[in-house]
């Protein structure tokens, strides 16, 4: 299902406004000369080597290499995770380990010495826990709000119905429950589940304080979000083996998963500033937006999609976003600043037992699965220390 699909975040750039072709119309022809700038002429021998370059590219994508591999080709650069990270991360690592889900943090206070040290974590279903030590690992854009910024969050999610829609032209998909992080809703369901979605922000106590606060705010939630559009076979209309699509309208580029198995599956990236509310409209105006790019791009009537699902992790109140950028004009000792402060344990003077955790508290790979991995495993490992530094010392 579409469901079980997941591809890594990307940041992306450009204005539709901005856009000189109408929707996916096909460049062929060099443009005017007056189109370029004049400080940088492009001599005739650059645009042979450009050309030459985009062919051999073009001809290397004909055939994406999709082999498996194995754990010890650990240093080979991107890959590609096309089942999901449920198989791949979240069940390898969960083996074990008592979880619960479904619980919405809302309250985390720190204890002192004299009331036993560590901290409680109440929830919004009134239950509790408590523990020696924390790892923090919610995005960003929850980490910066407060109540009364996510019940203005929440408002503006619940008049967009849902986070993410699927729709099938077989049968509808019936509502998950409201307390899952990227909930899916068909649209008769979505009116009577969505009501219920309760907010993210979290009370801590103490406060994190200026220090913390200042750290966090130089980062913000970006958004790259995905329309996944799943064909029937016969209907296949791209390439089937080029493992990537694209068009002139800076808004809209393709993952072609059928090159990778998952059959009849095209994945839309959808970049800012146009991924940020899609300009209000519903999902099935993205629907069209997208379709009518692709009709354009190659010219038919274009099949309609038996399954599509439409994300707006923007308007989530459980990511606010798809991963964190630095906000102009940071430079780059204030992220190494604030990424200093991030990295140290929160807590009371006496009682530092919090570490913060995520794809944007990293100084390798931010934005990225493998960056929010590393900060984990850190953070866990500090934890660690910390809770046999406090065994040593009662021994």
């Amino acid at each position: 299902t579409l469901d079980s699909l997941s591809t890594s975040a990307l940041s992306g750039f450009g204005s539709p406004a901005q856009n000189p072709f109408e929707f996916g119309e096909v460049v062929t022809s060099t443009p005017p000369a007056s189109d370029y700038h004049v400080a940088h002429q492009i001599s005739q021998q650059d645009i042979k080597h450009a050309t030459t370059l985009i062919r051999d590219e073009v001809e290397s994508s004909q055939h994406p290499n999709v082999a498996v591999r194995s754990t010890a080709d650990c240093e080979i650069g991107d890959l590609f995770v096309v089942n999901g990270y449920h198989p791949l991360l979240i069940e390898t690592l969960s083996k074990g380990i008592s979880y619960e889900l479904g619980k919405v943090v809302k309250h985390v206070q720190f204890h002192d010495k004299k009331h036993g040290g560590g901290l409680s974590v109440r929830c919004q279903d009134g239950s509790s826990f408590k523990s020696k030590t924390l790892i923090c690992t919610v995005p960003i854009g929850v980490l910066q709000q407060d109540e009364q910024q996510q019940q203005q969050n929440e408002e503006k999610y619940r008049a967009n119905t849902c986070t993410a829609t699927s729709h099938s032209h077989s049968a509808p998909k019936a509502a998950s429950t409201a307390a899952t992080a990227s909930p899916a809703y068909s649209d008769d369901a979505a009116a009577s589940s969505v009501v219920s979605t309760p907010t993210a922000a979290i009370e801590f106590d103490p406060p994190l304080g200026e220090e913390y606060n200042q750290a966090i705010s130089i980062f913000g939630p970006g958004a790259h979000n995905k329309l996944l559009l799943r064909f029937k076979e016969d209907d296949i209309f791209w390439p089937t083996e080029s493992p990537q699509l694209n068009c002139p309208d800076p808004r809209f580029q393709w993952h072609n998963l059928h090159a990778y198995g998952v059959k009849g599956v095209l994945v839309t990236h959808i970049w800012p500033p146009f991924a940020f509310g899609f300009d209000s409209l519903s999902n099935e105006q993205v629907l069209e937006e997208v379709l009518t790019v692709l009709r354009s791009m190659f010219n038919i009537q274009l099949p309609q999609p038996v399954d599509w699902k439409l994300t707006r992790w923007d308007k989530d109140p459980f990511s606010m976003g798809s991963y964190s950028y630095v906000k102009a004009p940071s430079t780059a000792d204030d992220v190494a600043k604030s990424l200093e402060v991030l990295m140290s344990p929160f807590g009371t003077d006496a009682n530092e037992c919090c570490f913060f955790a995520g794809e944007a508290i990293t100084a390798r790979s931010p934005q990225c699965v493998y960056g929010a991995f590393l900060s984990g495993t850190s953070a866990a490992k500090k934890a660690g220390a910390l809770l046999l530094n406090q065994q040593s010392s009662q021994n």
